[in-house]
């Protein structure tokens, strides 16, 4: 079951949040917003990333490479050109996501900006403000009071 084999790698390298993966990118925004609240809670998701990381090498080490105690199991083929063409999609919107971040980030741009402009008050601090529009990537233009996109290219 080479194929088989080959299409569950490609998928257990996105869970365990390789570069290049759509996974790595989500992993990656997420740990910067936590990394805003403190470095302890960030440093325990980057190790529960990590911990994670292992058990898919262990799930997928155990499945590809250990011993069948089912018989049935020994009867399956592998995957069939109708699930090559299933999956192909999948594979590629996992890749294109994760090396054209900035062209997915910037379609929903506007409603993120737009969602935390309701969380964003006058009693919100200008620290808070600063946490919060980073977290969108962007920086406050004074002259034209206008919110610029900056890129960020991984």
């Amino acid at each position: 079951m080479p194929l088989f084999a080959i299409n569950l790698f490609i998928f257990v390298l996105a869970n365990m949040n390789m570069p290049g993966t759509s996974n790595f990118v989500g992993e990656l925004l997420i740990l910067v917003g936590i990394g805003y609240k403190g470095f302890v809670l960030c440093l325990f998701a980057a190790i529960g990333s990590a911990i994670g990381a292992l058990c898919t090498i262990w799930f997928w080490n155990r499945l590809m490479f250990g011993e069948l105690k089912i018989n049935n199991i020994k009867k399956f083929e592998d995957i069939n050109r109708r699930e090559i063409v299933i999956l192909l999609p999948l594979i590629i919107f996992n890749f294109s996501v994760g090396i054209f971040t900035n062209e997915f980030i910037d379609t929903c741009y506007n409603s993120i900006y737009f969602l935390f402009s309701f969380l964003v008050d006058d009693s919100t601090s200008s620290l808070q403000y600063i946490a919060l529009m980073s977290l969108l990537g962007t920086q406050q233009n004074n002259k034209e009071g206008k919110h610029l996109r900056t890129a960020v290219m991984w």
